[in-house]
């Protein structure tokens, strides 16, 4: 990704875990939509030589993605500890070393969470940064959640005018005119037999359901994610505004 559509009259950022494999699916059936450039590349590259190479800046609407910091967590941990990518079905499956990192060696998700909203108390290594992605620059700032950094990568410094609600991704696509009537499918777990959009409030408790707000609020909340595990207050389509002090 990023992906435009065929009449190149709008470019999708897709943050990775924010239901991105759905609504490439449903541009490219609607609008024959297709990938350039890296899976999950930022909207920043619009103008640099990779992003003048396929003329992004001349693309009317630029889009990204993105989903609550709770449910986006719990969905970010599901990839990286179950995908079959981690190991056969027959053996162990192997966490990405990444995420790994977030949690200090240990494979729950409540110590995941901890270390990707305590990111004052890792050291992490640059090319761990993504967790499940390699990032081209920068990485999470102390203070601040992974969730945040990873919205602030994927879409500041572009020309990004709104994110699509992953809360609510037929709603988002229909608001911008498709049909979006294709069965959506959750990926996390590498397999179509879990439900799409997972509801992840079971796995968490207080204290975990604070370790994110205390951590992300400075950027859900401008997005409309006031309530946890919730689509935006803004409806599906999110207006995106760059806040020069993040």
């Amino acid at each position: 990704m990023p992906i435009i559509t065929l009449d190149r009259q709008i470019v999708a950022f897709c943050m990775p875990k924010t239901a991105s494999s759905f609504i490439e699916t449903v541009l490219a059936a609607e609008r024959g939509a297709y990938r350039v450039l890296d899976q999950h590349d930022p909207a920043w590259l619009v103008n640099r030589e990779e992003g003048r190479e396929h003329d992004l800046a001349s693309i009317p609407l630029h889009l990204g993605t993105t989903r609550d910091p709770w449910s986006w967590y719990g969905s970010l941990w599901a990839h990286a500890f179950h995908h079959p990518l981690q190991g056969s079905r027959s053996f162990p499956r192997r966490p990405f070393s990444a995420v790994l990192a977030y949690s200090k060696g240990k494979t729950d998700f409540k110590s995941f969470l901890h270390g990707a909203t305590h990111l004052d108390e890792l050291d992490l290594p640059y090319e761990w940064l993504g967790a499940i992605w390699v990032p081209r620059a920068g990485g999470p700032l102390p203070g601040r959640g992974l969730w945040s950094w990873a919205v602030d990568y994927m879409h500041a410094g572009g020309k990004v005018v709104q994110l699509l609600d992953g809360n609510q991704p037929k709603a988002s696509l229909r608001a911008l005119g498709l049909a979006a009537d294709l069965a959506p499918v959750n990926t996390s777990a590498g397999t179509h037999e879990v439900p799409v959009l997972t509801d992840w409030s079971a796995r968490y408790d207080a204290e975990m359901v604070e370790w994110v707000e205390r951590a992300d609020e400075e950027l859900c909340t401008p997005l409309g994610y006031v309530a946890p595990f919730a689509a935006s207050r803004f409806g599906p389509l999110i207006p995106w505004i760059e806040l020069p002090d993040r």
